[in-house]
């Protein structure tokens, strides 16, 4: 996104006031070993009640000290890299997956969400969306609760394909489930008490976990590396896919969400955006494969990302 920042001799204020500049090639690379050193030391950390780490499970404010969560976050996490630089040749990816397969632990699975909860607890000491997108910590409502409100494109998209995600993403204002359009002036009608906001899937209350990656995205990052050849054994690029899709029914809230996922994507049949294995919305237009995996990543993640 930045190119090159400073990052090496970065954060060690007036102690080097003009840090040089690295080649964000070169952080990438750098990130990457940084996650395998911090897995060697979650790794080999020995944990008793004697040692300094005996309150781990309680200060590990993510997952309680399972070192197996950790390792699948951390392959996770490196997956979203090589994804991010899957036309880069300067960075192996053949080499990258051999070490993810060699730690054995795998990624982000069915319900293996990551997020945090230090102890929230009402408002002054709520979940951090909570408090910045819904209430302030005085129990006031917050100023970016009236301002981002749903724009037509998406909440008009979530109707056409009969997706039961969309009372999930965007809460009915005055005027019902309704966005804004692009572009448009202001009006009465789109006024922030008529039209959508946020809804259950994101807002769970001041008291709920906030996440940091989801098993869903998890799902769709294996899916695009398995249809790219970054993955190259295991669940087909549809299967994968289609977990990510359970898993976000599951994760907003969803009634029956595997029973609604199947039903809404036989619904679909055909339409490119939901059916990987093919069929055409328009002439020349997208087929299936990774144009429905990145649709229905889009679709999963409005709002978490």
């Amino acid at each position: 996104v930045y190119g090159d920042v400073p990052y090496s001799q970065a954060m060690k204020g007036s102690g080097n006031p003009t840090p040089a500049y690295d080649k964000g090639l070169d952080i990438y690379k750098a990130l990457l070993r940084e996650i395998d050193a911090g897995l060697a030391l979650i790794n080999a950390a020995v944990v008793s009640t004697t040692n300094a780490n005996k309150d781990i499970a309680t200060n590990d404010i993510m997952f309680n000290g399972n070192k197996t969560m950790w390792n699948k976050f951390a392959n996770t996490l490196k997956l979203r890299m090589l994804i991010h630089c899957y036309a880069v040749g300067a960075i192996d990816k053949a080499a990258e997956m051999a070490i993810i397969n060699a730690n054995g632990n795998g990624f982000l699975g069915a319900g293996e969400n990551a997020q945090i909860n230090p102890g929230y607890s009402g408002n002054d000491k709520g979940n951090p969306f909570f408090n910045a997108y819904i209430t302030n910590t005085d129990g006031s409502g917050s100023a970016n609760n009236v301002y981002y409100k749903a724009n037509e494109w998406g909440i008009e998209y979530y109707k056409w394909d009969g997706d039961p995600r969309r009372p999930r993403f965007y809460v009915a204002g005055n005027g019902g489930l309704i966005g804004v359009p692009y572009g448009i002036p202001p009006v009465a009608q789109y006024a922030a008490a008529e039209v959508a906001g946020i809804g259950p899937a994101l807002n769970k209350g001041a008291t709920a976990p906030q996440w940091l990656m989801t098993s869903s995205e998890s799902f769709f990052l294996q899916a695009e590396a398995r249809f790219r050849g970054i993955i190259t054994s295991g669940p087909s690029a549809q299967q994968l896919m289609t977990s990510g899709i359970y898993e976000s029914f599951t994760y907003t809230g969803v009634t029956n969400p595997v029973t609604s996922a199947d039903t809404y994507i036989s619904n679909n049949a055909s339409y490119p955006d939901v059916d990987y294995a093919g069929g055409v919305q328009y002439p020349g237009g997208p087929v299936g494969g990774l144009y429905t995996i990145k649709k229905k990543k889009w679709f999963a993640m409005n709002g978490y990302a």
